[in-house]
């Protein structure tokens, strides 16, 4: 880690603003599904620089093993993230199981995702 606090304000700051959108959702009477994508950005954001730091002050630094691990989790978390979110964009309206029962997973929605909504 830097030294200087200034050379943490950009990153301060930016931790700050992504905090916003899920205290505004947390002030809501319920919370949707849907909502939670809010809170993905500040979560990887924050872990990132949690990993950043562990491999900057560890006495014994990790191995390109363990590093290439890491980065390997956070993008696989990252795609699973989207891949979730454009599910949920051509998922039918109203309970999945009348769809899911019928089809199964692929023929619910592999018409969907190629042709998108319906």
């Amino acid at each position: 880690m830097p030294t200087a606090p200034a050379a943490w304000m950009p990153t301060h700051a930016l931790l700050l603003g992504l905090t916003i959108p899920p205290v505004l959702m947390l002030c809501a009477i319920s919370m949707a599904w849907r909502y939670r994508m809010e809170f993905y950005p500040f979560f990887v954001l924050a872990a990132l620089l949690g990993v950043h730091a562990l491999c900057q002050t560890s006495a014994r630094p990790f191995s390109r093993r363990t590093k290439t691990a890491i980065a390997g989790a956070v993008i696989t978390s990252v795609l699973m993230s989207h891949g979730m979110a454009a599910l949920y964009a051509v998922s039918p309206w109203g309970s999945a199981e009348q769809y899911v029962t019928k089809d199964g997973w692929i023929g619910t929605y592999a018409p969907r995702l190629i042709a998108g909504h319906d």
